[in-house]
């Protein structure tokens, strides 16, 4: 996992950390069937996970700022939302200039 999350393994990332046992690795089709023959020849237990997008992955990066600001509140707009967004990433609620500004989206 460590040449994953340093970008030492091209076309992999690492998704999501749930448990100090269990992880997500997100990337290019030919990479994950790569590791996960690496794995399974280490009698490591994988499963992959039939998705259509390439959830947390740099295989997204430019749809960061296709999506930054659509749909969103007016340049200028401070404050809250017109309608509030709350965020699973810190439990708050979001403002104008965060929906704006797509880094997360």
């Amino acid at each position: 996992l460590a040449a994953i999350s340093e970008g030492e393994r091209p076309g992999l990332w690492l998704a999501a950390v749930n448990s100090p046992l269990h992880a997500v690795i997100s990337g290019e089709v030919s990479a994950i069937d790569e590791l996960e023959a690496q794995l399974k020849a280490a009698g490591r237990k994988c499963a992959k996970l039939h998705v259509r997008k390439a959830f947390h992955s740099g295989l997204i990066a430019n749809a960061a700022e296709t999506l930054k600001g659509l749909g969103m509140p007016a340049e200028g707009t401070e404050g809250s939302s017109p309608l509030p967004v709350a965020s699973n990433f810190t439990g708050g609620w979001l403002s104008a200039a965060q929906l704006r500004d797509g880094k997360y989206w």
